[in-house]
């Protein structure tokens, strides 16, 4: 990681008042667009499937697997 510098604020360094106004703005104002594109949601069932697709580059993005399942 030559020349590049991480930058970033810690939560915990900051109000909850300042955490929530960001959150919010994350969730709205921010939010990329075409997220639904970025992330494919999958069961624990079905994340075999989508491994194979990930390693023969059939898959983009990512992916997130709802536990609840």
């Amino acid at each position: 990681m030559r020349e590049i510098i991480l930058q970033g604020v810690a939560a915990s360094e900051n109000p909850m008042s300042v955490r929530k106004e960001v959150w919010s703005k994350l969730a709205g104002v921010w939010k990329p667009k075409n997220l639904e594109h970025l992330a494919i949601d999958c069961s624990l069932e079905d994340l075999n499937s989508k491994i194979d697709k990930i390693l023969t580059g059939g898959l983009q993005g990512r992916v997130v697997v709802d536990m609840r399942s």
